[in-house]
């Protein structure tokens, strides 16, 4: 495996020189409700982005041969978790159990969700693909070479840039 891709809701051209973004943006679940840049971030907000990270990091798998992904790492934060997210999304993520070194057939979707929510942290592995998570909603996947993301049809709103994951 050689190729990492970084999935994000940060346009790469608004990067500064030094990497980071500049504008005052919403980077957690639990900034729902808040304003920036003049209007109200709301729960249909995030859900587009939400989905658009599903929908991005599933497309990728799908060029891969062979995809068995593992949950290498794993915390469960959301007995500890202050936002009630449960409420908040009204969905069944939050009666699903996860342990570490289980397969993920087809609860891959639920894991992306709850991890972005920071519900969960997990790195998802295997020996031809990864999945990890970052801070301030970033999302590593890694792929081998063969895979060429260049030509995919992105969500509105998300990017894809080469990047090493920091978390290998």
């Amino acid at each position: 495996m050689t190729k990492s891709y970084r999935i994000t809701k940060y346009d790469p051209l608004m990067r500064k020189a030094n990497g980071r973004f500049p504008i005052d943006t919403w980077t957690s679940a639990s900034d729902i409700g808040k304003v920036y840049e003049g209007a109200r971030f709301t729960l249909a907000d995030y859900l587009k982005i939400e989905d658009g990270y599903v929908l991005c990091v599933n497309k990728i798998l799908s060029f891969v041969n062979d995809v068995s992904l593992v949950i290498s790492e794993f915390e469960d934060y959301r007995d500890k978790s202050p936002a009630n997210y449960h409420k908040v999304f009204n969905d069944e993520l939050y009666g699903l159990t996860f342990k570490k070194n289980n397969i993920i057939l087809g609860d891959l979707d639920a894991l992306i969700r709850l991890s972005l929510r920071e519900e969960v942290w997990c790195k998802l592995e295997c020996p031809e693909a990864f999945i990890h998570f970052g801070y301030d909603f970033y999302c590593y996947v890694g792929v081998p070479d063969y895979v060429d993301v260049s030509e995919m049809q992105l969500p509105d709103g998300i990017y894809i840039e080469e990047v090493k994951s920091p978390y290998l």
